[in-house]
């Protein structure tokens, strides 16, 4: 996290400093050579099949609307979230041993940029002062 002092007045001389400094440090994008784990996989894949089934359902219930009725499209609309998570657990299952070997042999592919920031491994029980 980037710690943003408010003391400098847009007259201060040090402001157009302090300021593209804070800006070039938020645009600042680091790259990190990642390969998931398993958990973190599905995870991830479970989450971008959600996102984009949910995208997509209404051409979906488009579709089915005027095949099978509103009701069925209503219902294609309505799970298409959950049935996003669960083709994306399932493909994640599939192809975790395609993207493991593909992230160990290209760079190009295990190569992700962004902002990371890094948790502690402590449960919420340990970090909650005792009683």
């Amino acid at each position: 996290m980037i710690k943003i002092r408010t003391s400098i007045k847009p007259g201060n001389p040090t402001f157009g400093k302090a300021y593209c400094q804070i800006k070039s440090e938020l645009l600042q994008m680091n790259r990190y050579l990642v390969q998931l784990d398993f958990i973190s996989f599905i995870k991830f894949n479970s989450l971008s099949f959600c996102c984009a089934n949910t995208l997509f359902s209404p051409f979906n219930a488009l579709f089915t609307f005027e095949s099978s009725g509103i009701g069925r499209a209503l219902l294609a609309l309505f799970l298409a979230p959950f049935a996003g998570l669960l083709l994306g657990a399932v493909f994640g299952i599939l192809a975790y041993p395609l993207y493991r070997f593909l992230t160990s042999h290209s760079e190009f592919l295990a190569a992700l940029s962004g902002r990371f920031q890094e948790i502690s491994d402590e449960t919420p029980e340990e970090s909650l002062p005792d009683k």
